[in-house]
């Protein structure tokens, strides 16, 4: 607010940097791109006198449709899922009541067909890792929620037998764990021959017998 102790201010110039201008004391603008922008605002007064303020502002692309930036921090941008957000729910703070979701923005009850509702989300308890099987039932460090159970993340060409990540070979072939105790000081070096055998000897035959997961995985 500009004001004048000896008189009264009679006009205001703005300069939105822009190119657009307004005389108006209270003017509203809208800028049509980001970026940062050095704003001008002239006053006089009846006497003639005049004094200029200046303020930076930074323009901010808009949030794309269903998010918003709720937190006021431009650093994490549109941060706010208000589509599914059941404590932001279409707009920042509006929150959902006890037993409703959030869907596309507007809050209903229940959740659709092959989802839960968790604490007011409507969740896969078949593949949610926070809310694997059951609600609240989250899996632990490099695990992941696998028809509704937690099983070790082991990543490509590698599967879970026996609570480890083994190797899987072509075709579905395994040797197994090899770091279990073999009972002798030659029988780990035993049990990976004849499992490399088992392997080379599927490798060569796979095309003119039927895969049996039994033949080839080591004792």
């Amino acid at each position: 607010n500009a004001s004048d102790p000896d008189g009264q201010v009679v006009s205001y110039q703005w300069d939105f940097s822009d190119g657009d201008v307004s005389s108006e004391e209270t003017p509203r603008h809208t800028y049509s791109a980001a970026g940062n922008y050095h704003v001008e605002l002239t006053v006089t007064d009846d006497d003639g006198a005049s004094g200029t303020f200046y303020v930076d502002v930074v323009v901010h692309d808009p949030c794309p449709a269903g998010t918003m930036d709720c937190n006021g921090d431009p650093s994490d941008g549109c941060e706010t899922n208000t589509a599914g957000d059941v404590n932001n729910c279409g707009s920042c703070g509006h929150a959902c009541a006890a037993g409703e979701s959030c869907r596309q923005g507007t809050c209903v009850s229940g959740c659709p067909d092959g989802l839960t509702d968790c604490g007011g989300e409507c969740v896969d308890l078949g593949s949610d890792a926070s809310h694997c099987g059951s609600c609240d039932n989250a899996c632990g460090v490099d695990r992941v929620c696998v028809e509704g159970e937690c099983r070790l993340d082991c990543g490509p060409g590698k599967e879970e037998k026996d609570g480890a990540c083994v190797s899987a070979l072509s075709g579905g072939c395994s040797c197994g764990s090899l770091s279990a105790s073999t009972g002798g000081g030659n029988g780990l070096k035993a049990t990976l021959v004849v499992c490399l055998l088992l392997v080379l000897a599927f490798t060569r035959k796979k095309r003119k017998a039927p895969f049996s997961p039994s033949s080839c995985r080591g004792r």
